[in-house]
């Protein structure tokens, strides 16, 4: 009977150090598993900030040669105006000579 009694207390010693082994690897389990979504979280995270940044900069870029090119049309139609006005001069200069040789 005492036999039978020992074997059942060891028995059961054994099942709840069985058990509490699977609940520390379940444990385990679970925290490598938090750790691995946080790592992932924080690379995403990470490449994200880096996009965003790569986007600001090729923002600023475009921004910048659309400036320089507006700014380049405005000199190139300013130069335009300067010889148009230029051309008008010499032609109405052409004329007044031309109107003065005749009055000689």
């Amino acid at each position: 009977q005492e036999e039978v009694r020992q074997r059942t207390m060891i028995q059961r010693v054994a099942r709840t150090g069985a058990l509490e082994a699977s609940r520390t690897r379940v444990q385990s389990c679970k925290q490598g598993i938090a750790d691995q979504v946080r790592q992932e979280r924080t690379m995403l995270e990470h490449k994200r900030q880096t996009l965003r940044e790569r986007q600001q900069r090729r923002a600023k870029e475009i921004n910048e040669t659309i400036k320089t090119h507006q700014s380049q049309v405005m000199h190139y139609k300013m130069q335009e105006r300067l010889m148009q006005e230029e051309r008008l001069q010499g032609e109405t200069q052409a004329r007044l000579v031309a109107e003065e040789s005749r009055r000689r």
